[in-house]
């Protein structure tokens, strides 16, 4: 199964229906009747005929942009650059905090600034998206589960003035020229990099503070599995953008609801995989020290893949007779890296196109 087969099984099973239900939409919420009047200065043309072609619209349909000049090869980064505005007229920057801040007070802003994998710099992304008509949206200032590693152990009072001189410096190099921006992203999610994510006031004071910097803006709270726990009229995600409102947040304009795709539907084994991995849905590749796992993101996001594999670390050095002592078992359970650059990785397979091993 190629591929496009893999990705499209779903959509394809349920082309008609869909189709079906696409039109009939189309239909009640996207047309509605209108009159034009034309006006000229020169003298009426009479019985004419006027063709009208619509060129853009207010429906903003877009995608991440986290593609843009990363791909191995120039002929692969053309085709990029031309199909993306041919579908979409909105997209989303990398405005993550651990790559456009990776050190303290070094910014990964500028063109030219140096290349990180599905993180181009947010200048080369805005130069891209005027020269193609295309509305740029910002994600996301507080988003805790991706900080810097310098921000991780900062006491909360310190870190907030460091989250402040993030969001003044985004504001005033980009407020003007992005229209909408994400204030918190996966809150309702726990997992977290720093202390602040567990007080209180980790939500209101993000968006008072966004009301500081983006008086102007579209403000937006984002989140996923927002479906799950819903009982009766109870939902987290509801009762979290409630309480926000009850405590006087007046300037939050958009309620994002993300969902991951392509979770299969049946229990059938569903090839998902890429040739490489023989179809799987993960795989595990080892070289002298390193150990490098493969996962398709249908399967669980970040936080999930980091779980497994620590709890499948575990059952290995049990089942080995590995002895690990009881701090360094606690450690690994709860402060295992999110990303692991391997050190002796002759027989290692290259995932960063940017980095040698």
């Amino acid at each position: 199964m190629s591929r496009y087969d893999t990705v499209m099984r779903f959509f394809l099973e349920q082309k008609e229906e869909n189709e079906k239900r696409t039109s009939e939409n189309i239909e009640k919420y996207r047309k509605g009747n209108c009159e034009l009047k034309l006006v000229s200065e020169e003298e009426a043309y009479q019985d004419a005929t006027v063709i009208v072609r619509q060129k853009r619209h207010q429906f903003r349909f877009g995608a991440n942009l986290f593609m843009l000049d990363e791909f191995e090869n120039e002929e692969k980064n053309r085709i990029y650059r031309e199909k993306f505005p041919e579908l979409f007229n909105l997209a989303t920057l990398p405005f993550y905090w651990n790559t456009t801040e990776p050190q303290e007070g070094h910014f990964r802003f500028d063109k030219n600034c140096e290349r990180i994998y599905r993180r181009p710099s947010i200048d080369l992304c805005m130069e891209y998206c005027k020269e193609n008509g295309i509305e740029p949206k910002c994600h996301c200032l507080n988003y805790d589960a991706l900080t810097p590693e310098w921000t991780k152990s900062l006491p909360t009072d310190v870190l907030k003035e460091k989250l402040e001189n993030r969001f003044r410096q985004i504001s005033e190099r980009y407020s003007k020229d992005i229209p909408s921006f994400e204030v918190t992203n996966e809150t309702l999610q726990m997992w977290h990099n720093t202390q602040f994510f567990m007080e209180d006031d980790f939500l209101e004071w993000s968006y008072i503070t966004a009301d500081k910097y983006f008086k102007n803006n579209e403000l937006i709270i984002n989140d996923y599995n927002i479906w799950d726990p819903c009982e009766h009229n109870r939902n987290y995600y509801y009762m979290q953008i409630e309480r926000l409102l009850r405590n006087g947040i007046k300037h939050l304009d958009t309620i994002g609801l993300q969902f991951h795709c392509f979770f299969p539907e049946d229990k059938g084994v569903v090839r998902v995989g890429s040739d490489e991995t023989n179809g799987h849905l993960f795989c595990f590749r080892m070289g002298k020290k390193s150990v490098f796992m493969s996962l398709y993101h249908g399967m669980t996001d970040a936080y999930g893949a980091l779980k497994f594999l620590r709890t499948l670390f575990l059952l290995y050095a049990d089942r080995t007779g590995y002895q690990i002592s009881e701090s360094d078992r606690e450690a690994l359970l709860t402060e295992l890296k999110r990303e692991v650059v391997p050190s002796d990785a002759d027989e290692f397979p290259s995932f960063d196109p940017y980095r040698e091993y």
